[in-house]
């Protein structure tokens, strides 16, 4: 099967053709459309596949060509070391160099969902970056009171009825235009953000294991959302401790040429998506929180009972919680106390076992 390896750029997209031995074959410039790339793609003859960078073109790319080829593959642009560090890097080289990665194995591939999940996933994105806008806008106008010798606490100096009150405070007429421009582009984003979870929650409808996610304690629409929109199926991890390490909540040990190193210290993976971490984190809060449920009772039992610290036993229940809903997503069953079965092992900082019963 020949490799086709694309470095695509918004105007033009270097194309090169690899035969199986990795010799180059053939290399070509090509403008940056649709029409102009499929052609290019398709006048290969023979079983192809073929590989692309994970970047903003990468999703377009990906549904543009996927019918041309026998397999695509988009690959995470972190671990293209020999690319992003060499000094003759160019874009004829790089799509030459792209291809022999893949070809000699050395190719972390990134999932990209069928088009409708993918614009799901991209509404859910928005979100969330929404809500940093939110953080941000409130951070800066917090700051700017600090500066000024203001020390306002909690939220009230964001709401519309206190804001007079507290801008009335500040020294100097150029410091009162820079709030009130944070004030005004924080109402915005607030407006924006709502807007957008109000789209979400309408186009999460369209997914069955959303609805039943919420059947959870402490778990509300956006973190279903969030989490049927970034791993879009269950069956992309074959092991759950791959959904964990996914979450940035899975542990990694340093490995030497011999193995692991004896006595070497198990981390939290620093790999993974930062999205859906915060959001399994988000749901352990608000199961806690919740009326009596199986996660919060065993969390007690882990802090009071097994003397295990709050944010270890925290982290414990975030994968008890995310291994729920993976389970009930792959069985198609509706939450239920009486099937969940929670159970740890001797090391809580190490493993937790949550599954649901046939």
């Amino acid at each position: 099967m020949r490799t086709i390896a694309i470095d695509a750029h918004s105007t033009t997209c270097e194309l090169a053709l690899l035969s199986k031995k990795g010799k180059l074959v053939m290399r070509r410039e090509i403008r940056t459309n649709a029409k102009d790339l499929i052609d290019a793609v398709s006048s290969i003859p023979g079983k192809k596949e073929l590989v692309i960078e994970e970047t903003e073109l990468a999703s377009w790319l990906n549904r543009s060509l996927k019918p041309c080829v026998d397999k695509l593959v988009v690959s995470n642009p972190k671990q293209n070391k020999w690319i992003a560090k060499s000094e003759l890097s160019n874009d004829k080289v790089d799509a030459f160099r792209l291809g022999r990665l893949y070809q000699g194995g050395y190719i972390k591939e990134i999932y990209h969902p069928e088009d409708g999940r993918q614009r799901f996933k991209e509404l859910v994105l928005e979100y969330h970056d929404l809500d940093k806008q939110v953080v941000r806008y409130k951070n800066k106008i917090k700051s700017k009171y600090r500066q000024n010798g203001i020390f306002p606490k909690g939220a009230a100096v964001y709401s519309t009825e206190n804001r007079k009150n507290w801008v009335e405070q500040l020294p100097d007429s150029c410091v009162v235009f820079q709030v009130n421009k944070w004030y005004k582009m924080l109402d915005l984003s607030v407006s924006l953000k709502e807007e957008v979870r109000k789209r979400v929650i309408k186009e999460g409808k369209k997914y069955p294991e959303i609805a039943k996610f919420q059947q959870i304690p402490g778990i509300g629409p956006i973190i279903a959302s969030t989490v049927s929109a970034i791993i879009d199926t269950p069956f992309r991890f074959s092991r759950k401790n791959k959904v964990w390490s996914y979450a940035r909540m899975g542990l990694r040990k340093k490995k030497s040429g011999r193995g692991y190193k004896p006595g070497g210290r198990e981390r939290l993976s620093k790999d993974g998506n930062r999205i859906l971490k915060k959001v399994t984190m988000t749901a352990v809060e608000g199961t806690l929180r919740s009326r009596d449920n199986p996660f919060r009772r065993k969390f007690h039992d882990l802090v009071i009972n097994k003397h295990i610290d709050s944010s270890l036993g925290k982290l414990t229940i975030g994968r008890c919680i995310l291994s729920t809903m993976i389970g009930m997503w792959k069985t198609g069953e509706d939450y239920s106390e009486e099937k969940l079965n929670i159970s740890t092992g001797e090391r809580y900082d190490q493993a937790v076992i949550c599954r649901m019963k046939n």
